[in-house]
């Protein structure tokens, strides 16, 4: 069998699995027996069951196709957009017992009606809508990941993405409006089922097997993937006097910080974590805001004796550290460029 190409055993088993998903919903209606049943599915679940439910939701279609792709293309980023979902995950978790406790004792089905209660009439209604804006993103992954399969797969025989969207839509609502949470949680069940026997399980065996196994994977890891390595900053953060050893006597210093700053000291917490059984790098570190503010004296004095010239910012530049907006980024740019223009080498 050739691996790089479509089979129809891949269109049956993308069949399979959306027909699986329509069977699911099917069968559990008959556990609905009343609006309480159909919107929170009796209050029946136990931890297992909801545990799964929070997996699959959280490693869907956005997961494993968007951030995946989004890791492969722009690296570590990727992990910072799923840190806010993760942080509110563990925040909610803290008192959604309370919030369960209480929707039971004052018959409360949803987060808006709660707030109604609490709020007024105008909290549910904001909160209601802010929750349908965001579920549209939510929904739109899982329909966008979907549509994008079933057209990777079927786009052979005529499958369009437009169809693929259609045919998801079409899976999804059958299931959900047919059966209500019943559906949605056991068809999130079975999707976590799915996902570890496949994802974490035989992808990752079947490609070590490809391999050759463990210690091949391992004899033929690049060094460069597998050693970790550390900022060459912490040992001398502006490198001009390593250019003095070499012998050159006019330097050209740029900065990213304007005349005003002072580096401040890192927080003891993460350098006792991280770095407990090299005592050496805990104390550079400890003192890594002294060497460099030492620095920007040492340099201040060369540019006085005009052994230096220093291009920095006229003012503290706005901006974060993993800044995306590209009209930011243009501005930074230009502030840079203005004052390289200005400066006399």
């Amino acid at each position: 069998m050739v691996h790089n190409e479509i089979h129809t055993i891949d269109l049956l088993i993308i069949a399979a699995y959306l027909i699986a998903m329509v069977l699911i919903g099917l069968v559990v209606v008959r556990k609905v027996r009343n609006m309480d049943d159909y919107y929170l599915g009796g209050r029946s679940f136990g931890p297992l069951v909801l545990m799964a439910t929070v997996c699959a939701t959280i490693i869907g279609g956005s997961g494993l196709m968007g951030r995946a792709g989004v890791a492969y293309s722009s690296g570590f980023k990727a992990i910072m957009t799923a840190l806010p979902y993760l942080l509110g995950m563990f925040i909610f978790s803290g008192f959604a017992g309370r919030i369960s406790a209480v929707g039971t004792t004052f018959g409360v089905s949803s987060i808006p009606d709660l707030f109604e209660q609490r709020f007024g009439k105008s909290a549910k209604v904001t909160l209601g809508a802010l929750i349908a804006f965001t579920m549209m993103g939510t929904v739109a992954s899982q329909v966008t990941a979907t549509a994008t399969i079933i057209n990777m797969l079927g786009n052979e025989i005529g499958i369009s993405y437009e169809m693929g969207a259609i045919i998801a839509c079409c899976v999804f609502i059958i299931y959900t409006a047919t059966s209500g949470l019943f559906g949605v949680i056991y068809t999130d069940v079975f999707q976590f089922v799915m996902l570890i026997l496949f994802v974490y399980i035989l992808i990752p065996a079947s490609s070590l097997a490809k391999l050759g196994g463990m210690g091949a994977f391992l004899q033929n890891l690049a060094p460069e993937l597998s050693t970790p390595y550390l900022d060459g900053g912490i040992v001398d953060s502006i490198p001009f006097e390593a250019m003095r050893t070499l012998g050159y006597d006019r330097l050209v210093v740029v900065l990213t910080r304007d005349g005003s700053y002072r580096k401040g000291p890192m927080p003891s917490l993460p350098i006792d974590l991280w770095y407990g059984k090299y005592p050496a790098l805990q104390q550079r570190l400890r003192c890594r805001h002294e060497a460099y503010n030492q620095s920007l004296d040492r340099l201040r004095q060369l540019e006085q004796d005009g052994v230096a010239k220093v291009i920095r910012p006229r003012r503290p530049i706005e901006m974060g550290r993993l800044e995306r907006d590209p009209a930011v980024l243009q501005r930074v740019y230009d502030q840079g460029y203005a004052v390289g223009q200005k400066t006399e080498l």
